[in-house]
């Protein structure tokens, strides 16, 4: 990375190029892209500087030219923005690993009631005795006449949770499934 000042420098003699191909200074209109080229490549220059340098404060180069001070602010802005973003990002994905970490620590130790579930001996009885039951955005209800297991997803869409009467064993997998987010059948 070049150092700050000649950055500024290198935009400030664009400037001055730009300055100097100015149709109305040399009366030749042909001279308006060469002069509109060097404008735009000074203030792209600034731009960076202020993009590179972002808690630097704006050169006395760029300083004088209202212009080249904007894009220089500009630029500095928009580093300091995606830094704050970039930050941001971090934070939730520390976050969402944290917890992920805590789900797991208790899903290790069986605490369902950290986990805000019942716990599987709880939800087979609960079905057995046949009551409905929701979980996770799941409603899950055993269907005693064709001994199955049947779950609404949080889509409306109805699903086969289990062939046979609710056990302990597969509550417990489904439960560790409602802990860890996940939604059972299709979803949009």
């Amino acid at each position: 990375m070049t150092d700050l000042f000649s950055i500024a420098l290198e935009a400030r003699c664009q400037w001055a190029l730009a300055s100097a191909y100015d149709p109305a200074i040399t009366g030749d209109d042909r001279d308006y892209w060469k002069c509109t080229d060097l404008s735009d490549d000074a203030r792209q220059l600034a731009a960076g500087a202020g993009h590179a340098y972002r808690c630097a404060p704006c050169p006395q180069l760029l300083a004088e030219e209202p212009l080249l001070r904007e894009a220089f602010e500009d630029g500095a802005t928009i580093a300091r923005i995606e830094e704050a973003e970039a930050i941001a990002r971090r934070t939730r994905e520390a976050e969402r690993e944290l917890k992920r970490h805590r789900i797991e620590t208790f899903i290790a130790a069986e605490d369902w009631e950290s986990l805000s579930l019942p716990t599987p001996d709880e939800l087979a009885a609960k079905l057995l005795a046949g009551q409905s039951f929701r979980v996770g955005g799941h409603f899950v209800i055993y269907d005693r006449d064709l001994d199955v297991v049947w779950y609404t997803n949080p889509y409306g869409i109805d699903g086969l949770l289990g062939n046979d009467a609710p056990t302990a064993a597969a509550m417990k997998s489904f439960l560790i499934d409602m802990a860890r987010d996940v939604t059972y059948g299709p979803t949009p």
